[in-house]
């Protein structure tokens, strides 16, 4: 993950399963690391992503398709509502700002 994040101090992840912002480098990686803990197989994916870009800065939002499985292997999935920013820095896009929120039933 650390890969398509940016460094900044100020950067935002918002999960489904949330109940604040993580925020900054180490409450991120935190986080990350009890997602994975609690789901060791996971992949999510975003069939049409609606993308705009507006100079160094740009945003990707749409339905985030999540299937995982836990630790005893027992499989689940979901959807969510998802949106990402990210910033050029460095001539890569870097993520500065993540939220999904799970899809009403």
């Amino acid at each position: 993950m650390q890969k398509v994040w940016s460094g900044d101090a100020d950067i935002q992840n918002i999960g489904p399963r949330s109940k604040a912002a993580d925020v900054g480098w180490n409450a991120l990686k935190k986080g990350f690391e009890a997602v994975f803990d609690n789901f060791p197989e996971l992949k999510v994916s975003m069939e049409q992503p609606r993308i705009k870009i507006n100079g160094s800065t740009a945003w990707v939002s749409g339905i985030e398709k999540a299937q995982r499985k836990n630790k005893s292997g027992e499989a689940s999935s979901g959807a969510n509502l998802g949106t990402s920013i990210f910033v050029k820095q460095g001539g890569r896009w870097l993520m500065v700002y993540h939220h999904a929120s799970a899809m009403p039933q």
